[in-house]
């Protein structure tokens, strides 16, 4: 048996049944093997760049190892993006890379892969002998697991046409991660914070993704009663506490006016499975006067070019709040009577309304929240318009969530919807998923329209058509220069996904978007929803960071 099947048998092995990938030289039998394998479903991408985001997004949507491949040199040099993007969001994911034949003396495509994948950070095991090839499968599923980070896995594709005699694979991944049991927390650690809740006048604990895979919902909000706090997420943990009289709703650059003057007069943050990073903290000022502590299974110290906390214990979220509740006094003594999640802030920045033939973007997204269900996935992409989407997007758990934020790159939403759908699709979940995308990202992998088109996948994608790149728009209209370089018109996106093979409508009105959403989610099938807003709104979030005042009327003029 050739070594690409030994290699397709080791990762069926490791349970793999999804791959996504776009074929060349260096991965065209081992793909081709794969797909032969019954239960294995093969998504191709247009490009692979798009490969890449789709396993993160599955491996999001599942919790397991998403698993991607991309043939070499211009294969590999593509993905550069989404891989650094999986590294920041710590995705664990495979992906299998061909490498030039060991064998030649020259060849076109030949490229030095460890140096450029440890420059977005991610692991790189090379396969330069046969015998290496089955361990290195092994190694790199262990290394994604427990590191949870992508690994490229490099195999030149002369080596994986070789004979072999072998008779089955023996290592996979699963004998070498140790069971581990969720990490307590010292006692003088619980201890400490305990004494500092019960010594504060206004804590806020802020809980983070770490929190909701713990599962201590329930635990969060018993301290928060006994010790008075205030409760916020981070914005992977997004509406986690909704509902709830202590939530204050998101932490960071995305807190309404009024949960900040909350967060400024804490005088005690405690974050639970939350990295406290730049934006959840808006580089330290978002509480000013309070005491920072932090609960999480690998605490930073330093992150994002500055001080995490003021202190730091080492536990599992459920753990540390299950030892610390044990500490403090019973609910009777409960103290404060908090008013409740503020509103949500709102962006009148339009008194004469928006332009002809166009939505505000504020009114656009509350249609499509009320349009789509409550259990709908909702995957979002970044730009000027997400300032609307995240705040106004309610009544949805941190599980409905997906945000491409983490390398700041535009383009990445689609493909990573697409990645989250076909996980729904093969785990037999019925309710609506969709995207929200700006225009000019979805114009950066246009292609994968006919990826959904082709492969049926019933993906909603709502395009926030602006006709410019929004956010440089603002950054350059709020410095008095003209944004025009910025705005380059609406390309007529339904007629493009048409040509692709989805169902497609542009909607001038709230009755006709709310129309195109309800029809998705009566028959989901692949279909775009594009959707005119008027580039020269400003966001709320805009107008503080970038503006510097809490009411400007537009952007600045056509």
């Amino acid at each position: 048996m050739l070594l690409y099947d030994y290699l397709a048998s080791a990762f069926e092995a490791e349970g793999v049944d999804t791959l996504f990938g776009l074929m060349g030289d260096g991965n065209m039998f081992w793909m081709t093997a794969m797909a032969e394998r019954p239960g294995v479903t093969v998504i191709h991408a247009r490009h692979e760049n798009a490969a890449v985001a789709m396993a993160d997004g599955y491996a999001r949507a599942t919790g397991r190892v998403g698993v991607a491949t991309v043939t070499c040199g211009p294969g590999l040099t593509q993905v550069l993006t989404s891989l650094t993007a999986s590294v920041r969001h710590r995705t664990p994911m495979v992906i299998l890379t061909g490498q030039t034949p060991v064998e030649a003396a020259f060849h076109l495509q030949e490229l030095e892969q460890e140096p450029l994948v440890r420059a977005a950070g991610a692991e790189f095991i090379r396969v330069s002998t046969v015998n290496q090839a089955l361990d290195a499968v092994a190694r790199a599923f262990f290394t994604a697991r427990t590191h949870r980070a992508p690994v490229v896995l490099s195999v030149p594709y002369d080596l994986q046409e070789t004979d072999q005699p072998w008779t089955e694979v023996i290592t996979t991944s699963a004998a070498l991660v140790p069971e581990q049991a969720p990490l307590r927390p010292s006692p003088e650690s619980a201890a400490e914070i305990a004494h500092l809740l019960g010594a504060a006048t206004s804590p806020v604990i802020v809980a983070g993704a770490g929190a909701v895979r713990a599962g201590c919902r329930a635990d969060i909000l018993e301290l928060a009663e006994r010790a008075g706090a205030r409760v916020a997420t981070t914005l992977r943990a997004k509406d986690w506490f909704e509902g709830e009289p202590r939530d204050v709703g998101l932490a960071g650059a995305f807190a309404s006016e009024a949960a900040r003057e909350i967060f400024a007069g804490a005088d005690l943050v405690l974050g639970v499975g939350a990295r406290m990073g730049y934006y959840t903290t808006e580089g330290g000022y978002l509480f000013p006067a309070a005491r920072v502590v932090q609960i999480d299974t690998d605490p930073a110290g330093y992150l994002d070019g500055q001080r995490v906390a003021d202190s730091y214990t080492r536990a599992d979220a459920a753990e540390a709040v299950a030892e610390i509740l044990k500490l403090m006094p019973p609910r009777g003594a409960a103290r404060d009577a908090p008013s409740g999640r503020p509103r949500p802030d709102r962006a009148d920045d339009q008194p004469d309304g928006p332009a002809p033939g166009t939505h505000h973007p504020e009114a656009a997204v509350a249609t499509i929240d009320r349009a789509l269900p409550k259990d709908a996935s909702i995957t979002v992409g970044v730009g000027h318009f997400w300032n609307y989407v995240v705040p106004g997007m309610t009544g949805r758990g941190p599980a409905s969530y997906h945000f491409t934020y983490d390398f700041g790159a535009i383009g990445q939403a689609v493909p990573t919807a697409i990645g989250v759908a076909v996980a729904r699709r093969s785990a037999g979940i019925d309710t609506p998923c969709a995207v929200i995308e700006g225009d000019g990202s979805l114009l950066m992998n246009v292609q994968e329209l006919e990826t959904i088109a082709r492969h049926d996948i019933p993906l909603l994608v709502i395009v926030m058509n602006d006709g410019a790149y929004g956010a440089e728009y603002h950054k350059l209209a709020a410095r008095g220069i003209s944004g025009e370089q910025a705005v380059f018109g609406r390309t007529d996106l339904a007629r493009t996904a048409r040509s692709f093979g989805l169902r497609a409508e542009r909607c001038d009105s709230d009755e006709e978007l709310r129309a195109a959403v309800a029809a998705f989610v009566a028959e989901p099938a692949p279909t775009l929803v594009d959707v005119p807003i008027d580039h020269r709104a400003v966001s709320v979030q805009y107008r503080r960071l970038h503006y510097g005042t809490g009411t400007v009327s537009f952007g600045g003029d056509e």
